[in-house]
């Protein structure tokens, strides 16, 4: 075990570049005497990630733009970032980054600010005919305006007329989408939004398979899409016990070396991330033996990200026999930075961390 964590505190140690909160440091061990004796509970400080700070940055240029009704210029934006090649740890493209800017609203936002901020999404795409993007972007906003109606409740607690706006909604979202097709197919986008719809409208298995093999045929390595059908996969929707679970072994075998090591961490991530488990590791048929070394080969190939090493400390803390080490270890390198999209609270991250160095 000495020998295992000496490694990936090595693995853990690249330079931070430009977006990425960090701090000098130390030796192991320098680091592991000081913070064993001073820091076995520290003060959680809130860290964004690389991810976060470009997702905050372009969705607010994009939200903004769409306000001022700059259309040339959203335009612009949108066709920029498709050949941004950047990637991040949980699988992200810069381009969904846009969408997210001009189609998500707070959950507290009212019916009136819902039906003004679809009004602008259709104002840009009666300005724009010929552009895929503001199509793509009016669906996505129609699906989210959909789930507003309906709720997150089970489908017991959702009344007549939020059923009925829930399928008027979806039904012009999948129409959008089928009459953007010759514009849009250069965006990975609109593949994951046609899966999105697909899972909301109850598409058939069958439909659902060949609308997948179309996205990854466009657009193999965008990582969105094994999400989007992981989500499919769960048996709360269409899937069965231990499906997703077996989809993601298929996919990261299919891609296979370190890609596939980094697919299947990150699909596991993506289930984490929904809180439907309350031990992903029991409660599911993962395998930490294929999780441990996705998050390595996240850890190595995106060395400026926190959430990466931060979602890896988590899972590695529901491993009965090496999570303590393991979860110590990796806190010993985020030092006192708290990614409140991982931890979601600084309680648990506090909880954590004292159970990492030797609490109950």
């Amino acid at each position: 075990m000495k020998s295992f964590s000496l490694a990936l505190l090595l693995i853990l140690s690249g330079e931070a570049g430009q977006g990425a909160v960090a701090q000098p440091l130390a030796t192991p061990t320098e680091q592991m005497k000081e913070e064993t004796d001073r820091n076995s509970v520290g003060t959680p400080v809130i860290v964004e990630d690389e991810r976060a700070n470009a997702k905050n940055r372009i969705a607010l240029e994009a939200a903004t733009l769409l306000k001022q009704r700059n259309y040339r210029a959203l335009d612009a934006l949108a066709d920029q970032l498709r050949q941004d090649t950047r990637t991040f740890a949980q699988g992200d493209w810069p381009i969904a980054f846009l969408y997210s800017g001009v189609v998500d609203l707070p959950k507290e936002a009212t019916e009136t600010e819902w039906q003004s901020h679809i009004e602008s999404l259709r104002g840009w795409f009666k300005n724009d005919p010929d552009c895929g993007t503001p199509r793509v972007a009016l669906a996505r906003g129609l699906l989210e305006y959909a789930w507003q109606a309906r709720g997150d409740g089970w489908a017991s607690s959702v009344t007549s007329e939020g059923w009925r706006l829930y399928g008027e909604r979806i039904s012009e979202a999948r129409r959008i989408l089928n009459a953007a097709a010759p514009l849009a197919q250069n965006c990975p986008v609109y593949y994951s939004s046609r899966l999105k719809v697909a899972l909301a409208d109850s598409t058939s298995r069958e439909r659902y398979e060949a609308l997948f093999n179309e996205a990854i045929k466009a657009f193999p390595t965008y990582a969105t899409f094994y999400l989007a059908k992981s989500d499919y996969l769960l048996p709360r929707w269409f899937g069965k016990e231990g499906e997703w679970e077996a989809f993601a072994a298929a996919s990261a075998d299919r891609l296979g070396a370190e890609a596939g090591d980094m697919l299947y961490a990150q699909i596991v991530w993506a289930m984490h991330d929904h809180r439907f488990f309350g031990n992903i590791l029991k409660e599911t048929a993962v395998e930490w033996q294929r999780i441990a070394p996705g998050f390595e080969a996240l850890c190595r190939r995106y060395p400026n990200s926190i959430s990466a090493p931060s979602e890896y400390c988590y899972l590695a803390g529901f491993h009965p026999k090496t999570g303590r080490q393991l979860s110590r270890d990796l806190f010993l390198r985020l030092g006192n930075r708290c990614d409140l999209s991982v931890w979601k609270t600084t309680e648990r991250w506090t909880s954590d961390r004292a159970f990492a160095f030797g609490g109950k």
